[in-house]
């Protein structure tokens, strides 16, 4: 690969690495407190409080593909497509239930939206480095 085409690719890197770093953190703050990521879709205090075990099995995961996405992409080779588009799948399916949510009213639309938005912008990333990686 010449130096015009890497610079792409190294960019689609970036951003993989990027976007793993901020899962990472999501699954921080969802497992320490793990009411924020519900209220912040609107669900009242005492749901958001019931579904916290379910706030933790999201942040697990995404924690898991975090840790999984950001290794193989350091390390490089084939693995790290694989777990790239595994996130963008995770990703694209997150997107997807935060805009029905927000369409049929169980969650608010602002933060179901800006949420989604970031989710489909993951997904672009994903698929920019996948393109880049054949």
């Amino acid at each position: 690969m010449d130096q015009a085409q890497s610079a792409p690719a190294d960019r689609a890197r970036q951003i993989v690495l990027a976007v793993a770093l901020i899962r990472l953190a999501v699954g921080a703050v969802s497992t320490a407190q793990d009411t924020v990521l519900p209220r912040s879709l609107g669900i009242d205090s005492a749901t958001a409080g019931r579904m916290a075990f379910i706030t933790r099995m999201f942040a697990t995961r995404e924690i898991a593909l975090a840790l999984g996405t950001g290794a193989a992409v350091v390390k490089g080779g084939s693995g790290a497509r694989s777990w790239v588009l595994a996130s963008a799948l995770a990703d694209g399916f997150d997107a997807v239930t935060l805009v029905t949510a927000a369409r049929s009213g169980r969650a608010a639309k602002l933060g179901s939206y800006a949420a989604a938005a970031g989710a489909v912008a993951a997904v672009g990333g994903a698929l920019w480095y996948a393109a880049t990686r054949r």
